[in-house]
């Protein structure tokens, strides 16, 4: 199973979960429901990214100007943030 396919079996058992408690006119609970919202969370956190120093093809090692990608989307930021602004991805 990939991390992919895990995280869509958990985001459908979770929403099983709600359905099941909803169309019961109760809040879900229980230790399937928690155990995938955990899954979930912790999969999300694994998911975090990092910045990767990313300079023009074109130049050579001395270029001054240098910037930032997200090793999740690849998407290109002047500074090192703690969050990505193109993904929101929290950066380690």
């Amino acid at each position: 199973m990939t991390i992919k396919e895990l995280k869509e079996h958990c985001e459908k058992q979770v929403e099983m979960c709600e359905k099941f408690a909803h169309d019961r006119g109760n809040e879900p609970s229980g230790k399937i429901y928690e155990e995938h919202k955990l899954i979930l969370k912790l999969l999300e956190e694994k998911t975090a990214g990092h910045w990767i120093e990313h300079k023009p093809k074109w130049c050579d090692n001395n270029w001054p100007y240098s910037k930032y990608e997200c090793s999740v989307c690849h998407g290109l930021s002047d500074d090192d943030t703690d969050y990505c602004c193109h993904c929101g991805r929290y950066m380690i």
